[in-house]
């Protein structure tokens, strides 16, 4: 805006006309018999130089016709960004943006696509965050904080559950040195909340507690090590 102040500073007129005076100095006289025609164009060439005096910079990267979710709650949504040195230097709308494009800026149209900022994760697992997300029971500390809970859990869902279907239980890693137990459910516990369904609880994504059902319907028998298609290890 101190661009445009300036330009408001130093305009004139004289009969018809209009000078205006840009940030760089450069002149732009405006005549018209129309004193409101006049008035009209003025405003406009002033948000012209106002919107240009901002973009100062030139962008890496523009990401324009989006649907972004910036996460910012002041802002939070736009329509493009402007990226240089891998830092966000403008967010708002396409014509905005569009100030930031030089002739090395990449310019990458998102057709309306949704688009949000990255999350850096040194270890994630997306595809069992979905499988939680529509089917499994939530057992994971700290909302559920015991093993006494984590068996709630498992016995509400096995009261909505036919028999014989199966039910995948999720637990954080460690849920043995977390619950208010210290130590995991027991394939006894989880036969006893779940006599007739294949009950599968996951500790994380390396080791699982299964009940009486589950490993039957797997196979397994007294004796069994290792899961035929698998590379588990089975221990009781």
């Amino acid at each position: 805006m101190i661009g445009l102040y300036q330009i408001l500073a130093k305009q004139s007129r004289s009969n018809s006309s209009l000078l205006l005076l840009a940030p760089d100095n450069q002149e732009v006289r405006i005549m018209h018999r129309n004193p409101k025609v006049l008035l009209l164009s003025s405003i406009a060439i002033l948000t012209v130089f106002s919107l240009s005096a901002q973009a100062k910079e030139i962008a890496d990267t523009v990401f324009i016709n989006g649907q972004i979710e910036t996460l910012n709650t002041k802002q939070p949504k736009a329509n493009a960004v402007a990226i240089k040195n891998e830092t966000f230097i403008a967010v708002g709308s396409n014509q905005k943006i569009k100030l930031f494009i030089g002739p090395t800026t990449k310019i990458i149209d998102l057709q309306q696509q949704l688009a949000v900022p990255g999350f850096v994760d040194a270890h994630t697992h997306p595809i069992k965050t979905i499988w939680l997300k529509e089917a499994w029971v939530d057992a994971r500390f700290p909302d559920t904080p015991s093993v006494k809970q984590a068996l709630l859990n498992i016995a509400e869902r096995v009261s909505k559950t036919p028999k014989d279907q199966w039910i995948y239980v999720a637990g954080v890693s460690a849920s043995e040195n977390k619950f208010a137990e210290k130590r995991l459910p027991t394939k006894a516990e989880l036969d006893q909340v779940a006599p007739n369904n294949p009950v599968i609880m996951a500790n994380g994504a390396h080791m699982a507690i299964a009940n009486n059902v589950a490993l039957a319907k797997m196979g397994i028998k007294k004796g069994v090590t290792k899961l035929r298609h698998g590379a588990w290890r089975i221990s009781r």
